[in-house]
């Protein structure tokens, strides 16, 4: 089994491909989630190679044991497969200016999220099917606001706003404050804003498709959490 799980890990194959397309479904995900799924992936590829073999039937129902187990584990498999496996997807998609990025949890540094994204474009182009153009405004502002004046909370800087300073950037550009009220509502509820300690953040997938945005315009020093 071991070198089958080998073969599987490093070859571009089914495995990657569903990993893939499990991302793209999700777009965001912490790590350790994703690990357990991916391990059942794993299963899954072996089961499939093994199903045709009618002499593997005692190694099939140990799979398949496992693969009905909460969190199943595989002898080799370890956090670093999903690394490498990860690794071995983004070359694949670097000519489709695509990537799987990781970045650190605002309000847990020991969490890493995993997120799908188009690392081609400015904020303003990847959100001009979704928003108007003063939509776009609000949330270019919102971003500039959240670098500029980063919250300090125990010698721990977070990149964030009270819902009343966002509220009020809002109001800027929106008409009423009914309406502005509904789009920070929007912008949290489809994901690129999330409530951390009671104050408005960009969200981990927000983080991973602005990341090359966010570190040309306030550098490297500023983002290096990315």
């Amino acid at each position: 089994m071991e070198s089958m799980v080998t073969v599987i890990l490093e070859e571009y194959g089914d495995l990657h491909r569903s990993v893939l397309q499990f991302l793209m479904a999700v777009k965001s995900i912490e790590f350790e989630v994703l690990y357990t799924v991916f391990v059942k992936l794993v299963i899954k590829c072996l089961l499939e190679k093994h199903h045709p073999e009618p002499s593997s039937s005692d190694q099939e129902e140990q799979l398949r044991d496992l693969l009905r187990q909460a969190r199943p584990e595989l002898p080799t498999l370890s956090p670093e497969s999903l690394v490498k496996t990860i690794a071995l997807i983004n070359r694949e998609l670097a000519s489709l200016d695509l990537e799987i990025v990781e970045t650190l949890a605002q309000d847990d540094e020991k969490n890493i999220n995993v997120s799908f994204v188009n690392t081609k474009s400015s904020p303003s182009i990847k959100l001009s099917t979704s928003y108007t153009e003063k939509e776009i405004s609000v949330i270019n502002e919102l971003i500039d606001q959240m670098f500029e004046s980063p919250f300090d909370d125990e010698d721990n800087l977070t990149y964030s706003l009270s819902y009343t300073q966002a509220l009020n950037v809002a109001k800027r550009n929106i008409q009423t404050i009914t309406d502005a009220q509904k789009f920070i509502n929007k912008l949290e509820s489809s994901g690129w804003l999330e409530t951390v300690k009671g104050k408005y953040t960009l969200s981990a997938r927000a983080l991973a498709e602005l990341k090359s945005y966010l570190i040309s315009k306030w550098n490297s020093f500023i983002v290096s959490w990315l």
